[in-house]
C-alpha cells in the first residue's frame, strides 16, 4: 500500500511538473514543441521507474489537466500527440529486435499522429501556424526532426539509466 501511494505522489508532481513546463510554453509561444517534449520526459522517467501502466495514467492525467487549465492549446496538443505519448510507444517496440522494423514502425506511426496534429490544429483548434500545414516540406522537416528526436531521446534515457538513476536512490 505504501509503494503505491508513494508511486501515486511522485507521478502527481511529474504530472504538475509537466502542465508547468506546458504553460511555459504557453507564456513563449516558440517553445510549445519544445516543453512539450520536455513534458514527456516525465513520461519516459516513469516507464523505466514504474511501468507502462504508471506511465499511462500519468500520460492521460496530464493530457486532460493541460487541455482544461493551460490557456493556450497548442502545447497540450503537441504533449497529447508526440511528446507524451512517443516515450511509452518507444518503450514498447524497443522490445523488437528487428531494428528496421522498428524503425519503418516509428517512422510510419509519427506520421499518423502526426497527420492527426495537422488536422486537429487547423480544425478543431483552428490554429494558423505553418506548421500545422498538409505539404511535403512540412513533413519532410518532421521525419528529419523525428529522426533526431528519437536519438537524442535514446541518449538521454540512457545517461538517465547509467548515471542518474543509481544517484537517485
Amino acid at each position: 500500500m505504501k509503494q503505491k501511494i508513494l508511486k501515486l505522489s511522485v507521478l502527481s508532481l511529474f504530472c504538475a511538473l509537466s502542465v508547468v513546463l506546458m504553460l511555459v510554453g504557453c507564456v513563449i509561444q516558440s517553445l510549445d514543441l519544445t516543453v512539450a517534449v520536455a513534458a514527456g520526459l516525465t513520461v519516459a522517467v516513469a516507464v523505466i521507474e514504474y511501468g507502462t501502466g504508471w506511465a499511462v495514467m500519468l500520460y492521460a492525467a496530464t493530457s486532460v489537466l493541460s487541455f482544461v487549465l493551460l490557456p493556450a492549446k497548442t502545447p497540450a496538443l503537441f504533449y497529447v500527440l508526440i511528446g507524451g505519448i512517443y516515450p511509452i510507444i518507444k518503450a514498447l517496440l524497443e522490445r523488437i529486435k528487428n531494428r528496421k522494423l522498428v524503425w519503418a514502425i516509428k517512422i510510419i506511426g509519427f506520421n499518423l499522429f502526426y497527420t492527426a496534429l495537422i488536422a486537429a490544429g487547423n480544425y478543431l483548434l483552428d490554429i494558423d501556424d505553418p506548421i500545422f500545414s498538409f505539404n511535403i516540406f512540412v513533413y519532410a522537416l518532421g521525419n528529419l526532426t523525428f529522426f533526431v528526436y528519437d536519438i537524442a531521446f535514446t541518449r538521454l534515457v540512457t545517461l538517465y539509466v547509467k548515471r542518474i538513476r543509481r544517484k537517485l536512490k
